[in-house]
This record gives structure tokens, C-alpha cells and sequence, in this order.
């Protein structure tokens, strides 16, 4: 990390590979941070977005950085990486909403939420099943959140009585 002023900090993703560190780079802000590598070298992570705060996941492979977007708000997050190449993570939506996403051969897909207001993914495995918590219908507070698997295009509620006002989290698949 390289050090601006007193608050400002600025680092980029980097791969060790073959004894050299090979700078990943940015999205155009001043710092980037990997999450995960997959075991074709494929690798997730996070990057500021020129010249604001604002983040955005990114996937890169065969030397190259993919801005994966967002779902219509000003920022999106990775989370995690399978060996298929898809990542799986959240973004802020047109209305301000938090959902989960899977990006998948360059498409990213709104995964949704149990009803609610947000959603917040954790894993996904190499059969592209996802996992995490999302607010239900109904719930008295953003707080309460029920574990969902996410799968085949369908999230299914795990909280086992379903009741609006308790909280789980599904954190592997």
C-alpha cells in the first residue's frame, strides 16, 4: 500500500505467480483488492470506480480486468468465486435496494430477495448453488434475515418455522 496523506490509502490486487507479483490493476480508481482465485487462475475481487468512492466487482482472467457493473445502483461488491468462473456477490439496485448477483459469462443476474428489502450472499459452490440471507416478507426490521440456497434461478427460504421475526444465515454450500 502506498500512502497518499494522512486518511487516503491506495493499493492494487496483485497475483504471485512463478516467484513475481503480477499487478492486477483497477477499474480507473486509485485501488483494487482480490477476494478469491479459483483453480484456473480466474480471480474476483473488488475495485474503486474512477474517480469516486464508489466500488465495483470485477473478474479477471487471461490478464484482463472485467468491470462486472452493478444492478442499476452506483456500486457492487464480490463475495466469492467458483471454479466455473462465476462470482457471486451484491450490488445496490436503481432503488436503492440491496440484492444479490451471480455473473455468469458476462451477464449479471438479480438474484432477488425472500420478499424483503435486501440481500446478502456468502458462497457459491461449483454446481452454482448459492447461499446467504435475505430479508422475508413481512418482517418487523431490516434486521431479521432467513438463510436461503439459491438455485436453478429459484431462492428457497431455509428458516425452518419461517417466522417473519427470527434470524438465520446460510455461510457454505
Amino acid at each position: 500500500l502506498k500512502q497518499d496523506d494522512n486518511t487516503a490509502r491506495e493499493g492494487h490486487a496483485f497475483l504471485w505467480q512463478n516467484g513475481k507479483m503480477r499487478d492486477l490493476g483497477t477499474l480507473g480508481g486509485r485501488s483494487s483488492y482480490a477476494l478469491r482465485i479459483n483453480e484456473l487462475g480466474q480471480i474476483a475481487g473488488n475495485s474503486k470506480y474512477g474517480a469516486g468512492e464508489d466500488e465495483h466487482a470485477f473478474f479477471w482472467a487471461n490478464g484482463r480486468m472485467i468491470d462486472l457493473g452493478t444492478l442499476g445502483g452506483s456500486w457492487s461488491k464480490a463475495v466469492d468465486l467458483n471454479d466455473r468462473g462465476q462470482v457471486v456477490g451484491v450490488s445496490r439496485t436503481a432503488d436503492g435496494q440491496t440484492n444479490c448477483f451471480l455473473w455468469a459469462a458476462g451477464v449479471m443476474t438479480d438474484l432477488g430477495t425472500l420478499g424483503g428489502a435486501g440481500c446478502n450472499a456468502v458462497d457459491i459452490n461449483n454446481r452454482g448453488q448459492i447461499v446467504g440471507d435475505s430479508t422475508p416478507a413481512g418482517a418487523t426490521s431490516d434486521y431479521y434475515s432467513h438463510a436461503f440456497l439459491w438455485e436453478k434461478g429459484t431462492m428457497i427460504d431455509l428458516t425452518p418455522d419461517r417466522g417473519h421475526d427470527q434470524s438465520s444465515c446460510a455461510t457454505a454450500v
